[in-house]
């Protein structure tokens, strides 16, 4: 990949983990079941130093996280059509599991989506944040269990 390439790459990373933050929040309110909200809470945690993460990689090599392209705004929009079925699933009121079923459809989603990106970024899971910040900042890869 050429460097506007690997641009275009982390923008839209950092954007499906940005995403990914409000999708959690969003699904933390349509979730009635006590162990899926503390699943969901570990996985917004998780999100949200991903984006730490990805901020200083970014850093590191000098893209602007504020950059908007093409893609980025694509990724932006997927994300945003996940948040609002789930509103709108809480809005229309009915039984409230319908909520939380239709959460854990756009969550699902939404990982399947970020998994693509921390697969091609050879990082299944991103690691306990110090040493992944810290790696993101030497530029060492971080990978799993490291």
């Amino acid at each position: 990949m050429n460097h506007v390439q690997v641009k275009e790459f982390l923008l839209q990373a950092l954007e499906t983990e940005i995403g990914g933050v409000r999708i959690y929040e969003t699904a933390l309110a349509c979730a009635r079941d006590a162990s899926l909200r503390q699943k969901w809470r570990s996985f917004l945690d998780e999100t949200k130093t991903n984006v730490e993460i990805l901020e200083a990689v970014c850093g590191r090599l000098g893209i602007d996280t504020a950059e908007d392209t093409p893609g980025r705004s694509v990724v932006r929009d997927l994300g945003r059509s996940l948040e609002r079925a789930m509103r709108r699933a809480l809005e229309h009121g009915g039984d409230l599991r319908d909520a939380q079923r239709i959460a854990c459809e756009c969550v699902g989603l939404a990982e399947a989506h970020g998994r693509c990106h921390r697969e091609a970024l050879a990082v299944p899971t991103w690691g306990g944040r110090e040493r992944a910040l810290a790696r993101a900042g030497s530029g060492t890869p971080v990978r799993r269990g490291a």
